[in-house]
């Protein structure tokens, strides 16, 4: 599982290459910087239509053809990025760029699942969870220093996603194998077929309460930068800084921590206290205490705590119901996921467009609504 992991970590560390220099890349093909969150948003929209398809793909035919497929031409579409002569073409690679990313995603969760140790199954997703919030810290620190640095470093990012990806595509085909104890589902499923198996494992309330948090988080993602800045008199500095929590944050709970809640509770009950604490936390921001970088770390750091395991939370859920299925299983919560990304960076921005303090606020409402899906979803389960 070491070798797995620190795959993951050196691909997570590619894939958010090129996010630190999208704005200045924006900016020298003259197109307004604000259409990276419309760019995020089709390519979060792109990782929810096709992740039930590639888990679908992936129970039927194995992982590893689709780990390569994934790296390989996620670095393919970035290339088309970089040289992407106006903001039609940049959606349409952002739109495949996520399509791909999900197929190595949804690969890794399942390979990583599947290779690991009964004992070690929940430890092993922290695990993955943790080398993504790795990868991000380092893969955007490098690629930050590069387009500062270096010659032509707004271009070098993505020219270095190509070639890694490539590198990585073919590393990964001719070195993964499956798990001996994996088990192939040769039925082909269609969306309605998708859909039946989800509704007859009850696992929709689920999935909206998966949806609900990730939108509650990608709200904070979107709107916490501008608003320290705008508002709080911050510096970039600052707003790094705030990010690196989270990072940091991230890979304490799913390292370190998610294994000692697990031994006093469920998952089920582990994510509504998430949507409890994280409530908690974004009222005493938005409601108690003065609006301040010194009055809100701390409960702040609450909310990141409250916010970060529900995905090994809900993915531990699915796996633990069914013993085959388990891409197609990923891929709907990974889709639920996503589904909430792309409201959260929807609304976010439009909620920031009436009011500043909107997007806080939608926070607390989307954290109840998560909750009572929780709720439902014990109820008929």
């Amino acid at each position: 599982m070491k070798k797995l992991l620190i795959i993951n970590l050196l691909v997570m560390i590619l894939f958010n290459f090129g996010h630190p220099v999208t704005p200045n890349l924006l900016i020298q093909k003259q197109i307004p910087t604000y259409f990276n969150g419309y760019l995020f948003g089709i390519m979060s929209f792109a990782m929810f239509i096709f992740s039930p398809f590639w888990g679908s793909l992936i129970d039927q035919k194995g992982i590893k053809n689709f780990l390569s497929i994934g790296v390989g031409f996620y670095g393919v579409m970035q290339l088309g990025f970089l040289f992407a002569p106006n903001v039609i073409t940049m959606g349409i690679t952002r739109f495949f760029a996520g399509m791909f990313s999900a197929a190595f995603n949804i690969g890794m969760t399942v390979l990583i699942y599947n290779s690991a140790q009964n004992s070690n199954k929940t430890k092993g997703l922290g695990l993955l969870m943790a080398s993504n919030s790795l990868g991000g810290l380092i893969g955007q620190t490098i690629s930050g220093y590069i387009a500062i640095n270096l010659m032509y470093g707004i271009y070098l990012p993505f020219i270095i996603q190509f070639i890694g990806g490539i590198i990585m595509g073919v590393y990964l085909f001719y070195t993964i194998k499956e798990p001996k104890n994996k088990k192939k589902d040769n039925q082909k499923y269609s969306f309605k077929d998708m859909y039946i198996i989800v509704s007859k494992m009850k696992l929709f309330p689920l999935m909206f309460g998966i949806a609900f948090l990730s939108i509650s988080h990608r709200m904070y993602v979107a709107n916490i930068g501008v608003y320290v800045v705008d508002h709080l008199n911050g510096t970039p500095i600052t707003v790094a800084f705030i990010n690196n929590i989270s990072f940091i944050i991230n890979i304490i709970m799913n390292v370190f921590l998610i294994n000692i809640f697990l031994k006093r509770t469920t998952p089920l009950k582990i994510l509504s206290i998430e949507a409890i604490v994280g409530f908690i936390a974004m009222y005493i921001i938005v409601y108690i205490v003065p609006i301040k970088i010194n009055t809100i770390i701390i409960p702040l750091i609450v909310f990141l705590m409250a916010v970060t395991i529900y995905r090994p939370m809900a993915q531990k859920i699915v796996l633990e119901k069914s013993k085959v299925n388990h891409g197609l299983l990923i891929g709907a919560i990974n889709s639920a996921n996503a589904l909430g990304m792309i409201g959260g960076s929807f609304i976010a921005g439009y909620f920031y467009s009436l009011n500043p303090a909107l997007p806080f606020i939608g926070i607390l409402c989307s954290l109840l609504l998560s909750l009572g899906c929780f709720l439902w979803y014990k109820y008929v389960n």
